[in-house]
Order: structure tokens, then C-alpha cells, then sequence
């Protein structure tokens, strides 16, 4: 199995995010396609204040907003945009 890990993370906005991983791939990744399957996402869409918070976590293997909002970077990188 593959270990993806992040090594920077921009926050675009609206919910978008860009990460730069370890093994020089880059992704762009929308949130919004979190929120059908989990709604809690919208708050970083309604709140930019919460979504400009967000950092690598886990040494590099989670997006990470809050105990309640997070991201695996294995789903950034396997369902990100290439960039």
C-alpha cells in the first residue's frame, strides 16, 4: 500500500485546498464533494474564517480543521485534481 504524506498545503478558498506531496505530486482538491456524504463540511464554505485554518496533520497524512472536520491526504491525492 501506498503512504501518501503532505508536505504543504495552500488554502485557495471556498473550500478548495492545494497539497504538495512528498513524492513532488501536486493535487487540488474541492471539499464541496465531501458535503452530500458529510454535510459538517459546509461549515468551512460558510465560515472562510474556519477553512483559513486548516493544516497538514498527522506528519503530513491528514488535512485537519477540528475534531469534528478533516480530511485523509490519501483521498486529496487519489481524488485530487492534478496541477
Amino acid at each position: 500500500m501506498l503512504s501518501y504524506r503532505g508536505k504543504d498545503l495552500r488554502l485557495i478558498g471556498d473550500g478548495v485546498l492545494e497539497v504538495d506531496f512528498t513524492d513532488g505530486e501536486k493535487r487540488r482538491y474541492d471539499m464541496r464533494r465531501l458535503i452530500p456524504r458529510h454535510p459538517i463540511v459546509q461549515r468551512l464554505i460558510d465560515k472562510p474564517e474556519l477553512f483559513k485554518k486548516g493544516k497538514l496533520f498527522h506528519n503530513g497524512m491528514t488535512v485537519y480543521w477540528n475534531d469534528d472536520i478533516d480530511v485523509s491526504i490519501m483521498t486529496v491525492y487519489e481524488c485530487g485534481e492534478v496541477i
